[in-house]
């Protein structure tokens, strides 16, 4: 044979192994009713049995089953009127039931009282306008004796809210889709299941035309073997698909809904019962049967044609039609195949070694992009460390406003530092498989509350409202990681505030039990910000991916921290997804898997709602300070003695070790504070050396808490592996280092307050609350303002929660009034509430209404105070200042130039940010000075090119 009768050869044969198309036909729009076919798409099923698959959205007004029967779809999905049109001699084969039990139900208002066939008679039923659509519901209707003039036939058009409405007083529907969408509307529903009344029909099935079962049965016997195996994974995976449904197919369906349709189809499908597909042959003769005597199909009419079968029965036919020189042609077709498969071999096991030897420099290089990660989390930690130390130490000096000013923003420009730093290093560590979660059990409540409280003040300063909704948490505490779960909500939350600029941030936090010991927490962060459009939102979790280009420049960010969100529920067992519409807002999703906790958490560390100064430590504290970096001994003296501390000092391991022993003959140390990283000895030897008792048997079990800049995973492991007792992460955070000395110097002991508190509390601490909030006037008004609307609605919640006899819920009120005092510095009340807290926790709900009456009374003084102050807070009568555009353009040059130097400009030296007479000029010159103050270095200058071209309009 020549070479092109070899090609002649190859082309007709070609044809019998290409891809088929072929496209499906759904039953209606996109939703978790089709999961499994999504799955075979998007797992490859389909392609791997050489189909390539096209699913079709149903279009409400044209018959999907007509349009398989006209050709236009090869395959369909339909429920049990099929046997309608088998009935009608339609050429129609049934391949594969997926649904064993039919999801269609009958649906009345529980205030009806409606709740079986027998209370229908006389009423007015929604339904389809022809009797095969109806059938699950007429069948059952028939079954319990009530014919068709028993009832009012509505004709259907498709809305629930004439159920809702009252128009009807029974509506068809879906049990895994509209009671969902009534009880949304706080509606309770009677849902009424044809099967509990005898009419146990199929649900969704696979079908195709009879001429597509005998002139192509492979391909019927592939499709069906792929979506099996589709509903399976889907089955298995239905978070996943969930999320692919949300992404690819219809972005408008919230994850809740899509959870509830998934329980009710996998119900449905009853996998556990009955393998997916099984067609029984007596049950659709009783279904037949059964109809038949409802006068609702014709009797007698064989199935057989009609019926998916096994093709292997089949395949004698098959070869029965090849011919001997077709045979001959395959056969030296697949000899051909086979050499080409010998040669390939040999080039994989070449390809095999060549991979062996890249896979171990690939690991070589991971082991050294490991160590380069630590290496830098110290050395880039280190410093940072020095800078906010050092900073919080300034700014709790006495400071002139101008001083404050320029300490606030040093402050603000290394903490934003340090963040673009962590999400880098967070980011490095994931990729790297370098992060460990810290399971810890916490109340879930206290956590999202904190958390609120953190996050209001930048909403507040925006003028955003944001409300925290936690009444569907059953279970207050879980087991998980509490810091990277605050992680994700900064983010998630973060975003929100950043790309909103009017309206409101909600979130909404539920968590349901799925067995005695796991739970899934779900929350959506809803925001009413710019959205995103619909093509950005498949790339959005991408790594160094925001919706636009220009959203950069205009809100700044890396780009990693949605992708870092998204790694995180992936390594906490969940996931995260996003619906928007632009210019209406988005809705961030996030489902993560969890540990139900006990009824009461167990603390990690004691405590103390109390301020420093009133901290009494046990007269006999000493403290070592093993660290060698001069900065960082500066600022770890700095904090001790804020709380009221001292220490020595030791500058490595061997030092360390000598000051440890010698301590044995003076006074032995209390705590040890080890630096991980030294010279000479590092703190991991040290501690081991101590443990050893190179330090003296008195010091074997002296408590040693590790003080690092690794922020690598396994760094807390490693510490505690060393024999170290405790672990604070550098740069060191005043409140974590007083509540791990708290813990390790007072664990034995009562914790002392001094009795300074005077008896009558201040209504108000006005220079606190201004100093918790950087001196902001404006930001403290907001605030106020706030309170004066939202206290109030706390009280009467708690007094209601009080007449119900409802002691969790007053718990929980009490402790939102507490913190909204402490926020604007109420002293009076927020003790008051506490106390309320503590006697609702306890169940001692008389303890509460003896003093609820004293709530009430400081509330209204302290109301009518913050109404005073507000009254009386008038903003100073500037004089504006006459622009002189000359002298203005000199200035403004000067300025451009040190901006170009990156120079350090203080905006209230400069003395041109005022009050203009031109109020235009004014506001430009706002935006400017906004620009200068938050390094926006390029906006700044464009914007004086601007202004000062402008100059002699103003």
């Amino acid at each position: 044979m020549n070479f092109k009768s070899f090609l002649t050869l190859f082309f007709f044969v070609f044809p019998l192994f290409a891809i088929e198309n072929v496209t499906l036909q759904l039953k209606w729009h996109h939703q978790f009713q089709f999961a499994g076919y999504y799955a075979a798409v998007e797992q490859g099923y389909y392609r791997d049995e050489g189909l390539n698959v096209t699913l079709r959205d149903r279009n409400p007004a044209i018959n999907n089953i007509e349009q398989v029967l006209n050709g236009e779809s090869q395959y369909g999905i339909a429920d049990s009127v099929l046997l309608v049109y088998l009935a009608q001699k339609k050429p129609i084969a049934i391949v594969a039931p997926i649904f064993q039990h039919s999801p269609n139900v009958l649906i009345a208002l529980k205030s009806s009282g409606i709740d079986s066939p027998y209370k229908m008679i006389g009423k007015r039923i929604s339904m389809y306008p022809n009797d095969a659509d109806g059938l699950p519901f007429l069948a059952m209707l028939h079954e319990t004796g009530v014919t068709k003039k028993g009832f009012n036939r509505v004709e259907t058009n498709f809305d629930i809210n004439d159920l809702t409405s009252k128009k009807v007083d029974v509506s068809h529907g879906y049990a895994t889709n509209e009671p969902f969408e009534i009880r949304k509307k706080g509606l309770e529903v009677n849902v009424i299941y044809p099967q509990n009344f005898g009419v146990d029909l199929y649900g969704d099935m696979l079908f195709t035309t009879q001429d597509e079962l005998k002139d192509h049965p492979k391909r019927v016997e592939a499709m069906r073997r792929a979506t099996i195996k589709g509903w399976k994974y889907a089955i298995a995976h239905k978070e996943e698909i969930i999320r692919l449904i949300q992404t690819k197919y219809s972005n408008t369906q919230t994850t809740d809904k899509l959870m509830f349709e998934a329980n009710g189809i996998i119900a449905a499908i009853a996998p556990e019962s009955v393998a997916i597909g099984t067609l029984n042959q007596g049950r659709l003769d009783y279904m037949r049967e059964m109809l038949d005597s409802h006068g609702l199909t014709s009797p007698d009419e064989s199935l057989g044609e009609s019926l998916y079968r096994d093709v292997s029965g089949m395949r004698q036919k098959i070869l029965a039609h090849i011919s001997f020189d077709q045979i001959v042609y395959i056969s030296f077709f697949i000899f051909i195949l086979l050499i080409m498969m010998v040669y390939f071999v040999r080039k994989l096991q070449i390809r095999k070694k060549e991979l062996i030897v890249l896979k171990e420099s690939a690991e070589a290089s991971a082991r050294s992009k490991s160590e380069f990660l630590a290496a830098m989390s110290h050395e880039i930690r280190t410093p940072m460390n020095g800078v906010l130390g050092m900073l919080g130490l300034l700014d709790r000096t006495q400071l002139d406003p101008s001083q404050k000013h320029k300490v606030a923003v040093a402050t603000s420009s290394a903490t934003s530092l340090l963040g673009l730093i962590n999400d880098i290093l967070d980011f490095s560590k994931i990729e790297a498989g370098k992060m460990d979660l810290e399971m810890l059990e916490f109340d879930l409540r206290d956590e999202l509350e904190d958390f609120t409280h953190f996050i209001a003040f930048k909403a507040q300063e925006k003028g955003l409202g944001l409300i925290l909704n936690t009444d569907k948490i059953s279970y207050s505490n879980i087991i998980t990681d509490p810091g990277r779960l605050r992680q994700i909500l900064t983010n998630l939350v973060g975003n929100a505030v950043k790309f909103t600029h009017e309206g409101q941030i909600t979130i909404n936090a539920s968590l349901y039990k799925e067995d005695e010991k796991h739970g899934r927490l779900h929350i959506d962060v809803i925001d009413t910000g710019i959205g995103i459009p619909h093509e950005k939102i498949e790339t959005l979790f991408e790594v160094f991916t925001q919706a636009d280009g220009s959203t950069t420049r205009k809100y700044g960010g890396t780009g990693l921290g949605l992708s870092i969100v998204k790694k995180l529920c992936a390594l906490m067992g969940g996931f995260v997804s996003v619906t928007s519409i632009p210019g209406e807002g988005s809705t961030f999703s996030v489902d993560l898997s969890v540990e139900l906790g006990s009824d009461q958490v167990i603390a990690h560390a004691v405590k103390q709602e109390t301020n420093e100064e009133n901290i009494i430590w046990p007269a006999n504290t000493r403290i070592l300070l093993v660290e060698d970096n001069d900065i960082n001994q500066l600022v770890a003296q700095g904090i001790l003695e804020h709380i009221g501390l001292d220490c020595d000092i030791a500058a490595n391991g061997l030092e360390a070790l000598d000051a440890i022993r010698i301590s044995n003959d003076t006074q032995r140390y209390t705590v040890v504070l080890m630096d991980c990283q030294m010279p000479e000895m590092d703190g991991y030897d040290a501690t081991r050396a101590v443990r050893e008792g190179r330090a003296g048997e008195e010091n074997k079990y002296l408590p040693i808490i590790a003080m690092t800049a690794n922020a690598m995973q396994g760094d807390r492991q490693k510490c505690t592996n060393a024999g170290m007792d405790d672990y604070i992460a550098k740069p060191i955070n005043l409140s974590v280092l007083k509540s791990t000395l708290i813990q390790w110097i007072l664990k034995e002991e009562a914790l002392i307050i001094k009795q300074t508190v005077p008896t009558d509390l201040v209504l108000w601490d006005e220079a606190d609350a201004l100093h918790r909030l950087g001196n902001n006037d404006t930001l403290l008004n907001k605030i106020i303002e706030s309170f004066m609307n939202d206290g109030p609605k706390s009280l009467t919640a708690l007094i209601k929660a009080l007449a119900e006899n409802n002691s969790q819920d007053a718990q929980l009120h009490a402790h939102s009034l507490k913190g909204a005092a402490g926020n604007v510095g109420a002293l009076k009340l927020q003790a008051i509430a506490k106390h309320l807290e503590e006697a609702a926790k306890n169940k001692d709900l008389s303890k509460v209404q003896v003093e609820i009456q004293e709530c009430e009374n400081t509330l209204s003084e302290t109301l009518k105070l913050f109404k005073a102050h507000l009254d009386k807070e008038t903003k100073p009568t500037l004089r504006k200042k006459r622009l002189d555009p000359l002298q203005m353009a000199i200035k403004l040059q000067t300025l451009k130039k040190e901006l170009e130097k990156g120079m350090m400009i203080d905006t209230q030296e400069t003395g041109i940010f005022v009050e203009y007479t031109n109020e235009a000029f004014t506001q430009k010159m706002a935006k400017l000075k906004e620009y200068i103050e938050r390094f926006e270095t390029e906006k700044g200058t464009t914007l004086i090119d601007k202004i000062m071209s402008e100059l002699e309009f103003f």
